[in-house]
């Protein structure tokens, strides 16, 4: 699993045989704030047109951002259509306990251009597995 990317809160890696990108957010003892978290999801939106891949999986469990709704608009009209330009259709996220972290994700993916992929929602890295090996 060659890691293709790795940053203060996130490290990525590439699974060729799965043809997927798994996402790892890390806890750290500095808590991310929202340029950083800007920058981060900008080095792993770039990482599509190297990788083109169908789907993604994202470990949200670590993650401790709860996206304001700037932040969530932003990401539908300047990343999400990245994605989707390098083809992904299906994104698999295992959710984080925290409450406005994880009501923050979804509400970023019932954004409008979100609306065209496929992303489900998981307490568990196996169950996202299976559902991205099974849908595509």
């Amino acid at each position: 699993m060659p890691l293709v990317l790795e940053m203060s809160h996130l490290e990525v890696h590439f699974l060729p045989e799965q043809d997927r990108i798994e996402a790892y957010w890390i806890e750290r003892d500095i808590p991310m704030d929202e340029p950083t978290f800007r920058n981060h999801i900008e080095q792993f939106a770039r990482l599509f047109e190297v990788y083109p891949v169908p789907a993604f999986l994202v470990d949200n469990r670590l993650s401790s951002i709860a996206m304001s709704i700037q932040l969530q608009e932003w990401h539908d009209t300047q990343i999400v259509p990245r994605y989707i330009a390098a083809g992904v259709k299906k994104i698999a996220f295992v959710m984080t306990e925290k409450f406005m972290t994880a009501l923050s994700v979804e509400q970023t993916f019932q954004e409008p251009r979100a609306q065209e992929l496929e992303v489900a929602y998981f307490s568990e890295r196996t169950e996202a597995r299976i559902w991205l090996e099974a849908a595509s």
